[in-house]
């Protein structure tokens, strides 16, 4: 995908709060969202209203769809995703599985959800995104500037834009 500059949404672990999704991502005017798991149902039901947003998807442990992977991995201004949900990681005990595996994908990005806590950092050159929990009011935000390959990510919380 060819861009400039990327605005992208990042959501976890709705559980059933399709209308916090829907908040976040009509205040964000994202070009595209991307879903780390549980709650792909709350997804589907924005996607149906809103067909023309861009999305990428994977399955949590919660979630009952089979159409969407356990991981997805794909480029974007310049930049290779990583993403997973982390249950198979066991990302609740740590974060080094989950940070090896994305090494050995050669991901820039690493994004997943699972245990409902933000957090963002770098870490040998991977930029590690956990957005929380939508449930809780909590999401991520990833800018992208394909010239500079500057990525800025930003943690927020749904306070911030009610």
């Amino acid at each position: 995908m060819w861009c400039v500059f990327l605005h992208i949404a990042v959501l976890s672990d709705s559980h059933g709060s399709s209308l916090k999704v829907e908040q976040i991502l009509l205040k964000e005017k994202p070009d595209c969202f991307i879903f780390c798991g549980d709650g792909v149902s709350d997804i589907l039901s924005f996607c149906d209203k809103y067909p023309e947003v861009y999305c990428h998807i994977v399955s949590g442990n919660c979630d009952r769809v089979d159409n969407f992977p356990l991981y997805k991995e794909f480029d974007m201004c310049g930049k290779h995703f990583f993403v997973t949900h982390g249950h198979m990681e066991c990302v609740k005990s740590g974060y080094m599985t989950i940070t090896m595996r994305a090494m050995s994908k050669e991901a820039d990005i690493l994004l997943f959800g699972h245990t409902h806590s933000p957090m963002s950092t770098n870490y040998g050159g991977i930029v590690i995104l956990n957005p929380g929990s939508v449930q809780n009011g909590s999401y991520g935000v990833i800018d992208i500037e394909e010239s500079s390959g500057n990525v800025k990510c930003f943690l927020r919380n749904m306070k911030e834009i009610i």
